[in-house]
């Protein structure tokens, strides 16, 4: 495997029972969980980008988790998406959080299906985002092998059903056709299988069921060449030669406080290893 860099995603789909508040102090629960956890299993200083699903401030936009905790004041972006599908079905927040040294270039996002007619979509909402990592110190940034216009970063929450093709047109707006052809990381719920995979061909492990190549290939980003990760918390890409670090999940960590949450994912933490442009020695990248 080429040298790396290393980007830990944080992924959870939290449920709109508990992300609107609903359920009275879950959404506050959540997001102290994710701004000020400090532990062996999940620490917020170490996530260089968090994908969050269905976490909605009172008006319905993500809540912004740049103004929480530990991010306060230390200079993280975000980038927001909301799908609003219409009136048979309430609208959900998305959002990338996104460390220091991380550059938007560009975002968007919505609605994964559509509404029609007597038809209530199952697939939800994602964001997507052309972002340059930062310079490269160890194993944290530089420029990915081949990607040299960055990466092209999708957070979603799709448990089955087809994707439209809307939401491949603003994939390839906000990331460029060529970008999302080959620079794409595409993290969230897939609802695709049970346990851990490693990072090969994912059509030769029934493990991963049979939406995830489907439902990557409706986001016009091609053909899936890695994945790996847990049952409602997967990070997918087609850039080759990426390699897995240790993933940590799944997990539910509001359960013991609030029970089983309707919609609500397991938390994961998944330590992906992309090839770097510009190796140096100990798996490192430099430039």
């Amino acid at each position: 495997m080429r040298p790396s860099e290393r980007i830990y995603f944080h992924t959870w789909s939290v449920g709109e029972a508990c992300g609107s508040d609903k359920i009275p102090g879950c959404r506050d629960a959540a997001i102290d969980y994710l701004t000020n956890s400090s532990n062996m299993a999940f620490a917020t200083g170490e996530i260089a980008i968090f994908v969050t699903v269905g976490l909605s401030a009172e008006g319905g936009e993500p809540v912004d988790l740049t103004t929480e905790g530990l991010l306060r004041g230390e200079n993280y972006s975000q980038a927001n998406a909301v799908c609003r599908p219409g009136p048979l079905r309430q609208s959900e927040a998305a959002a990338l959080t996104l460390m220091p040294g991380f550059t938007v270039v560009a975002s968007g996002g919505g609605c994964l299906g559509e509404e029609t007619l007597g038809h209530k979509t199952d697939a939800r909402a994602f964001v997507a985002a052309l972002v340059t990592p930062p310079p490269a110190k160890g194993m944290l940034g530089g420029e990915v092998m081949g990607c040299p216009k960055g990466l092209c970063i999708i957070g979603l929450a799709s448990r089955g059903g087809s994707i439209a093709s809307s939401a491949a047109d603003t994939v390839k707006k906000v990331c460029g056709e060529d970008v999302a052809a080959s620079c794409t990381v595409a993290a969230g719920d897939f609802g695709a299988g049970e346990g851990q995979s490693s990072p090969t061909n994912p059509s030769t492990n029934p493990k991963l069921g049979p939406n995830l190549n489907a439902q990557f290939h409706q986001l016009g980003i091609g053909k899936v060449v890695s994945t790996q990760g847990f049952a409602g918390a997967r990070a997918v890409t087609n850039v080759g030669d990426t390699g897995m670090g240790m993933d940590i999940g799944p997990g539910y960590p509001l359960r013991a406080q609030f029970g089983n949450v309707t919609g609500q994912s397991p938390t994961g933490v998944l330590d992906v290893l992309l090839p770097c442009a510009y190796p140096q020695q100990f798996e490192y990248c430099k430039k």
